[in-house]
């Protein structure tokens, strides 16, 4: 008698604990998804401001250049540069947010790992594209036309600081918002992938 009461415990022990861990896999996937999320919505809603950002330049940088267009030709061909630019940054920021908004948490892990490496690659491309062409491109732009227009030493103090200014946010929009985003994003996949494994 005593040997089967044992045996009972024993089995509803061991029943317990595996509530016990299924519960806390549970609560683990549910904190890691959340967290998952969170950096999702973040890196959406810098994605969406810049999207936004780059569809206002556009009109902008059209009637700056109607305005104050035809006395310089650096000037014009500064304005035309920068209107084609943003217009292939309307495209490929909606490219990336399209991307963005294919994660879903309750859809396939492996999908979703898919999706954020090449939202991973995206940003990479983005980081060297601009660091190596856009950035350059702008600078020797803005210092030719600044020649032309034999622009006063205030305005190549201007100059300076908002090339300056531009790199350090650059940097710190690439390294404070988007790199430490995705890694959130890709450490809350490996621990759903892996509590999804052990079930």
């Amino acid at each position: 008698m005593e040997l089967e009461e044992m045996k009972e415990r024993w089995a509803a022990l061991n029943d317990r604990l595996e509530r016990t861990e299924m519960l806390q896999e549970s609560v683990i996937r549910e904190l890691v998804q959340t967290k998952g999320e969170k950096s999702v919505s973040r890196l959406i809603n810098w994605e969406t401001f810049g999207f936004v950002v780059t569809i206002l330049i556009i009109p902008y940088s059209i009637y700056v250049y109607h305005r104050f267009g035809g006395h310089f030709a650096m000037w014009d061909l500064f304005i035309r540069v920068a209107i084609v630019v943003d217009g292939l940054l309307v495209l490929w920021t909606g490219y990336k947010l399209y991307g963005l908004m294919k994660i879903d948490f309750t859809k396939v892990v492996k999908e979703n790992i898919l999706r954020v490496n090449r939202y991973t690659v995206q940003i990479t491309r983005e980081k060297i594209f601009t660091a190596a062409i856009i950035g350059p491109l702008f600078v020797i732009l803005s210092v030719v036309m600044s020649i032309e227009m034999k622009a006063p030493d205030f305005i190549w103090g201007v100059l300076f600081g908002v090339v300056v200014a531009t790199t350090v946010a650059c940097y710190w929009l690439y390294k404070r918002v988007f790199d430490k985003n995705i890694r959130r994003l890709q450490e809350s996949l490996a621990v759903i992938e892996e509590v999804g494994e052990e079930e």
